[in-house]
Order: C-alpha cells, then structure tokens, then sequence
C-alpha cells in the first residue's frame, strides 16, 4: 500500500464510519453484481466531479461477519459523497477476487 494509500484508507474509513452509523444492511450473501449495480445507478457523481473515485473495503468482524462498505469519495474535500455498508455471512468469489489481500480497493 502506497503512502497516499493509506491516508486514503483512513479517510474513508473516518468517513464512512462516522457517515453511515446505524445504517447497514444485513445480507446473507453479498454479491458483486449489488456492488457493480450501486455504483452503476451513481455514476453521475463522478462524472460532474473530477476529484471523485470510487472505493470499497471489506473487513471480517469478530462475529465472523463481513462488513463491506462501498462508496464514492471526494480527494479534494475528503468527504464521502455516498455510500452503502453491507454486513453480510459471505461474500461471492468476485467479492473475494478484487479484495484478495487487499482491505481497500480504489475504482477509477
């Protein structure tokens, strides 16, 4: 993980956190076509921001759980513009593909 890397991974993860308390949705399988569907119908907040990318990180609860949060964050003012936050029992192979080894993954 590059250095802007992790100051990114720990402004989204404040952000995210602090903007979706409360608000997780309980799945029992989270599957990439939710996560590709989600970004697909906020597309526009990147294409009227230049400073916009998208993200997802996904971490494993002591519970065994997985929390996955996924999201559209602005660089140049360090907020989340949206986001969504899953806790799910388990998460699909393409889930798992794009997050092996890594807890963020950025989308441009």
């Amino acid at each position: 993980m590059t250095g802007f890397e992790f100051v990114l991974l720990g402004l989204i993860k404040a952000a995210v956190t602090g903007a979706v308390a409360g608000a997780v949705i309980a799945l029992a399988c989270l599957n990439w076509d939710r996560i590709v569907n989600w970004f697909q119908s906020r597309q526009w907040l990147r294409l009227t921001n230049p400073d916009a990318i998208g993200f997802s990180l996904r971490e494993r609860t002591a519970n065994g759980r997985f929390r996955t949060a996924y999201g559209v964050f602005d660089t140049r003012t360090g907020e989340v513009m949206d986001s969504e936050v899953v806790s799910s029992d388990t998460v699909d192979s393409q889930v798992e593909a794009v997050h092996r080894g890594k807890e963020m993954v950025i989308y441009s």
